[in-house]
């Protein structure tokens, strides 16, 4: 009993454990969602503003008049250097170039970044590029007009420092098509591109190509190459013609969950353990009581089922039904059957048909002196059948009791012909005595 119930109370407290950890999962999960878009809605917001400050830089030097001056005159006097340079230098650019309509350098700032691992066309008012080299760069490219004629072209680029410190952490990405129309997502390394192991790994190129290509916000979900399961939002921004992916690895949120889940299932098994043994201590005394009953009863049992067996009566138990439920040895050769033979059979088919008795009903009817409420039954003689079919006179008593509500008759039963037979012969001995003493 103490087995099975510390087994149940295991059970429970697993079961109860596990929907728990379960329920926490579920919850850590979404939380991880809503961090996962939140983070990568702000890197977005910044990224857009990251390329927006260039664009209205190139605005503000694209009006400057000493560039369209230089421009037309075909070279740049000092004082027009000097002045572009001061503007230049107020500002941000990495590069800065000027060129006229034969393409020809007529001022130069820093140098442009050439061979880029990847470029990414914009969707910007200018000519635009996001260009990946050790870092991110914005390429823009804006012609001079002038009196409705194309006189230059100012090319430029900036690092996109802000951005560059986001892209520290692996798990940001940008994505987009290059100028050969591949989706690929930088920054590169370990993770080369989109074709690489990294998102092959994690998800399956179906699920991120419609990602990448959709225009709404979506959840990835997936295992990487070590097994270990990755959550990760796509976000686009066809404003630039760019998508944007964050994605954590969810080991990082299930190991304090997993420590937490180990110290609570150690507290558990110790709890149960010293359960287990205050139970026994306070149990065992009253199991080995109730073991001791048992076997009181059963041997109390056997021996009384031994004295049945061997009474010299032959003693049968009835229902309430008046069907045979035991049936002692000494019954069984009075009446030539095998105790297991007449087992739920009605008491009425041991009886004789010239007996008289319709059914089980008249056999208890007989056995009553007045009413089944009598505590002292009488013995009648009725005509029973053996197996065999030979009748034979029998004597039988009953009793009545209640045993878990109900009703059970105890049958006490006699073979009396040998009586019936002595009875025969003293009667017709007394009747030769009688007609010889009348004759004297």
């Amino acid at each position: 009993i103490m087995v099975i119930f510390a087994v149940i109370l295991t059970a429970v407290c697993l079961v109860a454990g596990l929907a728990g950890f379960s329920t926490s999962t579920k919850q850590n999960e979404e939380v991880l969602k809503n961090y996962l878009m939140e983070t990568l809605h702000h890197r977005v917001e910044l990224v857009q503003t990251s390329i927006a400050k260039p664009i209205a830089e190139m605005s503000e030097i694209k009006s400057n008049k000493n560039i369209q001056k230089a421009l037309i005159d075909g070279r740049i006097t000092e004082t027009e250097q000097s002045d572009i340079t001061h503007q230049l230098f107020l500002q941000s650019y990495s590069a800065f170039l000027i060129k006229d309509t034969h393409n020809r350098i007529i001022f130069q700032t820093g140098t442009l970044t050439t061979n880029p691992d990847t470029t990414f066309a914009l969707n910007t008012v200018y000519k635009g590029e996001l260009i990946w080299k050790d870092g991110f760069f914005l390429h823009l490219q804006t012609p001079i007009i002038n009196n409705g004629k194309l006189i230059g072209l100012i090319i430029a680029e900036w690092p996109l420092d802000i951005i560059n410190q986001a892209v520290l952490n692996k798990e940001f990405y940008i994505c987009g098509k290059d100028t050969n129309g591949e989706l690929l997502c930088v920054p590169k390394g370990e993770r080369e591109s989109f074709k690489g192991n990294f998102f092959l790994s994690d998800f399956s190129q179906e699920q991120l190509t419609a990602a990448l290509s959709s225009d709404k916000r979506m959840l990835l979900q997936g295992d990487d190459s070590n097994r270990a399961y990755m959550m990760a939002v796509v976000e686009p921004l066809k404003s630039l013609n760019l998508t944007f992916l964050y994605k954590e690895n969810t080991e990082n949120l299930y190991h304090p969950m997993r420590n937490q889940l180990e110290i609570a299932v150690s507290i558990l098994l110790v709890t149960i353990v010293l359960g287990f043994l205050l139970l026994s201590w306070q149990i065992a005394p009253i199991l080995r009581k109730v073991v001791s009953s048992e076997k009181l009863a059963l041997e109390s049992s056997i021996h009384l089922s031994a004295i049945v067996d061997h009474a010299a009566e032959g003693i049968a138990t009835v229902n309430d039904k008046f069907q045979i439920e035991t049936f002692n040895e000494n019954a069984a050769k009075t009446f030539g059957y095998s105790p297991a033979a007449v087992i739920g059979k009605n008491i009425n088919e041991l009886m004789a048909e010239s007996s008289g008795l319709r059914n089980s009903q008249d056999v208890m009817n007989l056995l009553y002196a007045d009413n089944e409420n009598d505590i002292f039954k009488r013995n009648i003689e009725v005509l029973a059948k053996k197996k065999n079919g030979k009748t034979f006179p029998l004597e039988m008593s009953a009793t009545s009791m209640n045993i878990d509500n109900k009703k059970k008759y105890v049958l006490i039963m006699r073979d009396i012909s040998e009586r019936k037979i002595a009875e025969e012969k003293l009667l017709e001995s007394e009747n030769r005595f009688r007609l010889a003493f009348d004759s004297a």
